[in-house]
């Protein structure tokens, strides 16, 4: 399997996990504990961030059939904005334990898969992402 293909793919596992941290927390989640969302935050929110996630893992599976040097120097950027968001977010949310453990978690994530991804989309030729 070709490195590119494999990243995306993985990626989208990510994001599947992702998506199933979410709906836990929106299943669990109450005003107190470790699954409390932040006020400004329900479990129908939690529930479509999850449908999200679940939308984007498709596409980058999608994606994984043919990666090509733009797809993943685009996925790259978007995981890195989205990982400095989160890593910020986390300590401040007013929010349970297991809420912050998953922005940090997701913040983790997205920092490897976005310099993984950077370094492919730098060290291949710009037509195959090949392994």
């Amino acid at each position: 399997m070709a490195d590119g293909q494999l990243v995306l793919r993985i990626d989208a596992l990510a994001e599947v996990l992702l998506a199933g941290g979410c709906v836990a927390l929106a299943v669990a989640g109450g005003r107190a504990g470790w699954a409390r969302l932040p006020g400004h935050v329900g479990a129908g929110i939690m529930l479509a961030v999850a449908a999200v996630l679940l939308v984007v893992a498709g596409v980058l599976w999608w994606l994984s059939g043919r990666p090509a040097r733009s797809t993943l120097a685009l996925v790259a950027a978007g995981n890195a904005v989205t990982a400095v968001a989160a890593a910020w977010y986390a300590p401040v949310v007013d929010a349970g334990a297991g809420v912050r453990l998953l922005l940090a978690a997701c913040a983790a994530a997205l920092a490897a898969l976005a310099a993984i991804e950077g370094l492919l989309a730098r060290r291949v030729p710009a037509r195959q992402v090949a392994g």
